[in-house]
């Protein structure tokens, strides 16, 4: 494989909780295996995937970086935001309504993981895009918001993830697990912003579980800089009567 994400699936391994390196280790293989999709790919006969053809290190913490989010508006959600895929508390919401859980994957407690464990991948189809399996492997945290049943969230969840900071190329391997209840009802919006100096690598991968009679406006936004390279996965599975708006 011309890509070369080793320091992204070495760094995967050192912070990922050890509940997760199940889910990860599962799709090592697949991911060794394969090869960039090129123009002679059918379903990607008109993307040029050149700009892949690199070296990708492991996303940088923030540190001493004072990441700008200038190009996030506010919009009355109640705000999670990730810097280079690491929680940012600083720059998040901390209270949150009664009914709504929302888990850094790596914060998880044993109840939590088992929740987690159990439904992650479960709307992944058999057979997916090609960085899927990078996204399955590379993870080393992910966020889980979980809206109990009934509860009709007044407010949405906007989940930021900004790429801020270094001049090297790097990936993030961004996961969502999104759960309603039976009968519940919430807006999710996902924000992708980028202040990077050089080419990032986002590829990001969001499940969405609806139980029955639930409804979900889900809206994901791109704002990212010309340099930057996005790859994503939105998948799904509904319950009886479930709604599922999606922009």
């Amino acid at each position: 494989m011309s890509m070369d994400v080793a320091d992204v699936l070495a760094c995967a391994d050192d912070q990922a909780p050890v509940w997760l390196k199940e889910h990860r280790h599962s799709v090592r293989e697949v991911w060794t295996a394969s090869s960039l999709p090129t123009r002679k790919t059918e379903l990607w006969k008109y993307t040029n995937t050149r700009a892949l053809q690199q070296t990708y290190l492991a996303a940088p913490k923030v540190g001493d970086i004072q990441p700008s989010l200038d190009a996030v508006p506010a919009i009355g959600a109640l705000r999670l935001v990730f810097v280079n895929g690491y929680f940012s508390a600083e720059h998040s919401d901390s209270e949150l309504p009664e009914g709504l859980e929302c888990v850094r994957f790596a914060d998880a407690n044993d109840q939590q993981a088992a929740f987690i464990s159990e439904r992650l991948g479960s709307a992944l189809p058999k057979h997916s895009h090609p960085f899927l399996p990078l996204n399955q492997t590379g993870m080393n945290d992910g966020l889980l918001v979980n809206v109990a049943p009934h509860v009709r969230l007044e407010k949405p969840v906007q989940v930021v993830w900004l790429t801020a900071g270094t001049s090297a190329p790097f990936a993030v391997q961004p996961r969502v697990l999104v759960a309603l209840g039976d009968c519940a009802q919430a807006t999710l919006v996902e924000h992708f912003a980028d202040s990077a100096a050089n080419a990032s690598f986002t590829n990001a991968v969001t499940e969405l579980l609806l139980a029955g009679g639930s409804s979900l406006d889900y809206y994901r936004l791109n704002f990212e800089l010309g340099h930057a390279l996005h790859v994503g996965g939105v998948h799904a599975m509904l319950g009886r009567d479930a709604t599922l708006s999606s922009f």
